[in-house]
């Protein structure tokens, strides 16, 4: 999925004056054939719509990042960015810059030389990010066969809600009462790193 923004928003974030300006430079033979003189955004993407993933190649050890608005915190360092800007981002190929939007639940199960087989249960961690409540979706299928094309999943929905004295709470809701795949389900909650 490509990282979805407006012209506007990137014309925003880049500085430019206006939409038309950001178009202007898009849309001229120079730009058609390789002489662009604006910034191309094709290079990072989204995972959902919670997860921005903005890779580094052989030779780079920083690169610049296009947030969408909001606030976003780097998956793996905890740094809070705000979005609708620019970022720059130095790891070297060491690590992936992986940002992880504010109230975003992010499933996380341990590596496994396998999907789940019918039957088994895999540990699931839901891992909550940031200081605001926050919602994310799970799926689940049987992990075997193509029963999934007539409708043998289901999506849940997982959320996060503040209670008083400054504590958390995860729920977990679909089609049955615990996916059929998972268990046993643990919540960490106010998360800003892995």
């Amino acid at each position: 999925m490509q990282l979805v923004m407006t012209s506007a928003d990137i014309a925003r974030a880049e500085g430019l004056r206006s939409r038309e300006q950001a178009q202007s430079v898009e849309n001229t033979t120079d730009a058609a054939y390789g002489k662009r003189t604006a910034k191309q955004w094709d290079d990072q993407y989204m995972i959902g719509d919670s997860l921005l993933v903005a890779p580094l190649v052989a030779g780079e050890t920083s690169r610049e990042v296009l947030l969408p608005s909001g606030a976003w915190y780097g998956l793996e360092t905890g740094v809070r960015y705000e979005g609708g800007a620019i970022v720059h981002e130095s790891c070297g190929l060491e690590r992936m810059p992986i940002f992880v939007r504010e109230g975003a639940v992010i499933p996380l199960m341990p590596a496994l030389a396998h999907t789940p087989r019918a039957g088994e249960r895999a540990p699931l961690e839901l891992v909550h990010f940031g200081g605001v409540e926050g919602a994310g979706t799970l799926y689940d299928d049987d992990g075997e066969t193509f029963a999934y094309e007539s409708g043998s999943c289901g999506w849940w929905g997982c959320s996060v809600k503040r209670q008083p004295h400054d504590g958390w709470s995860g729920e977990l809701t679909g089609p049955s009462g615990q996916p059929a795949s998972y268990g046993p389900v643990t919540w960490r909650y106010a998360q800003t790193s892995l």
